[in-house]
C-alpha cells in the first residue's frame, strides 16, 4: 500500500516566490506555532486518496492520461493569504488560487469522477483551491495565534507570478520525522 494524491506541480518561479512568502510570514508571526510546508513540497492538490494498493497505479495514471487528453493547459493566478477553517481557530494557512476560464473546476470535476469510476468515495467536501503553507501546531498558545492573525494581514501576497499549468501527477506520500516526502509516480500533459 502507499499514501497518494493527486495533483498539479507549481513552476520553478511560483515556488520560488512562495518559499519568499513563507519567509515573510515567519518574520512577520514571529512563532514557532506553525510548520511551514517547504516551497518544494508546495502544490495544488487535486485529489487525496490516501491508502491505495501499488497495483492501482497504472489504472491512476491511465485515468489521469484520459483526463489530460481532454483538458487544455492554463493559466492559474496565485495570491490572498487566509485560514483553514477561520482565523480564531486557523489550523491551516495558505494562499488563494484563482483561474478564471473554469479550467482548474473543470479538471478537478474529471479527475474527481475518474476515481470515483476506480472505486474510491467520492470527496464529501467541495473543491476549494489552495495552496497550503504551513500547518498550525495542536495546543498553540493564543499569543501565537494572534501574532500569526496580524500577521496574515500585514504580508502581502498579492503580487505572485501567474502559474502556467501543463500536467497533472500522482505523487506518493511518506511521512517520515523530519516532513512529508512527496515522489512522483505518474505524470500526464495536459493537451485537451
Amino acid at each position: 500500500m502507499i499514501r497518494a494524491f493527486i495533483a498539479i506541480e507549481l513552476p520553478q518561479g511560483v515556488r520560488e516566490a512562495l518559499a519568499r512568502l513563507s519567509r515573510d510570514l515567519r518574520s512577520a508571526a514571529g512563532t514557532r506555532a506553525v510548520r511551514w510546508v517547504p516551497a518544494e513540497n508546495v502544490h495544488l492538490t487535486l485529489r487525496f486518496l490516501g491508502e491505495v494498493p501499488e497495483k492501482m497505479v497504472p489504472d491512476i495514471g491511465s485515468m489521469l492520461d484520459r483526463v489530460s487528453g481532454v483538458t487544455a493547459p492554463f493559466e492559474m493566478a496565485i495570491g490572498g493569504l487566509g485560514c483553514f477553517p477561520n482565523e480564531r481557530r486557523p489550523r491551516v494557512v495558505w494562499v488563494g488560487v484563482e483561474e478564471g476560464s473554469g479550467a482548474l473546476e473543470g479538471l478537478a470535476r474529471r479527475v474527481e469522477a475518474g476515481v470515483v469510476e476506480l472505486g474510491f468515495k467520492p470527496e464529501a467536501r467541495p473543491f476549494r483551491p489552495h495552496l497550503t503553507l504551513g500547518r498550525v501546531r495542536r495546543g498553540a498558545a493564543p499569543r501565537d495565534l494572534k501574532s500569526l492573525t496580524r500577521a496574515l494581514e500585514r504580508v502581502d501576497a498579492e503580487s505572485l507570478p501567474v502559474a502556467h499549468i501543463e500536467a497533472i501527477h500522482l505523487f506518493k506520500s511518506e511521512l517520515r520525522p523530519d516532513g512529508a516526502h512527496y515522489t512522483r509516480l505518474v505524470s500526464a500533459l495536459l493537451r485537451g
